[in-house]
């Protein structure tokens, strides 16, 4: 028995230390080749850099801020895994100093972002509304985007959709308050029927979420007053104070 244990430990032990030497590889194989990867540009540098941190985990990658902004900000994201967030957090607790680049752990929200736009198409939060559902195992929203022009097919709206979310509230945001999604189009409202349930505006969702938050804060806050066995010195009422009897000082409270 002491000997499996002994196994178990070692083994934990070894898995842990092999995810940090990966970690440390990187870091190591980055600054040997910072410079050689600073001059890079666009494609060329983000495929080197992901070619290396996938080294670390092949869910992991790294993307450019904005490509609008310098281009030495780079996100170590996981498209929303929140399982890897604790492996980005020690990549980023552990980066080298650099005098070129800047990394960032997970896609920020980006105050005043207006949504993507690539290769001739526009996936633009003005457009978008959403339609957030109370589900019994947390919040379902429906995010809906007005495509007038057609130039936006189901693949690009569903990839840079979760991106446009992420970089409106934040990825470790989405991923935490959002338990699952839908991306669809305005005209897909009436066949599944949803046409008839009240929506609002994507630039909202941010406001939203926060409310919904301030309740279960409040809420908790509640249940921890009002229930629970409570230790008491005194009771006020009005003007008056009376001490309670040292020998029945504990009081009993529960919710209805």
């Amino acid at each position: 028995m002491h000997r499996v244990i002994i196994l178990v430990l070692l083994l934990v032990s070894f898995s842990k230390s092999f995810g940090q030497s990966k970690i440390e590889i990187f870091w190591q194989d980055f600054k040997s080749n910072e410079v050689e990867i600073s001059k890079l540009k666009g494609e060329d540098q983000l495929g080197r850099l992901n070619k290396m941190i996938k080294k670390i985990s092949p869910n992991l990658s790294i993307e450019f801020l904005d490509e609008l902004q310098n281009q030495n900000n780079l996100i170590i994201t996981a498209d929303g895994n929140k399982k890897l967030y604790p492996l980005i957090d020690a990549i980023i607790n552990t980066q080298i100093k650099s005098e070129i680049f800047n990394f960032i752990a997970l896609r920020q929200a980006i105050p005043d972002f207006k949504g993507f736009k690539l290769n001739g198409k526009e996936l633009s939060i003005e457009k978008m509304t959403f339609i957030p559902q109370q589900m019994e195992n947390g919040l379902f929203i429906i995010f809906i985007f007005d495509n007038e022009s057609e130039s936006i097919d189901r693949e690009f709206l569903e990839n840079y959709g979760m991106n446009t979310i992420d970089y409106l509230i934040g990825e470790r945001e989405f991923s935490e308050e959002i338990n699952d999604f839908e991306f669809i189009f305005t005209k897909d409202l009436e066949t599944i029927n949803l046409s008839g349930l009240a929506s609002f505006p994507l630039i909202q969702l941010n406001n939203y979420l926060t409310k919904i938050k301030e309740t279960k804060i409040k809420s908790n806050l509640e249940s921890l007053i009002l229930s629970g066995k409570w230790y008491i010195e005194s009771v006020k009422l009005g003007s008056k104070e009376r001490t309670t009897n040292k020998n029945e000082n504990w009081m009993l409270f529960f919710l209805p």
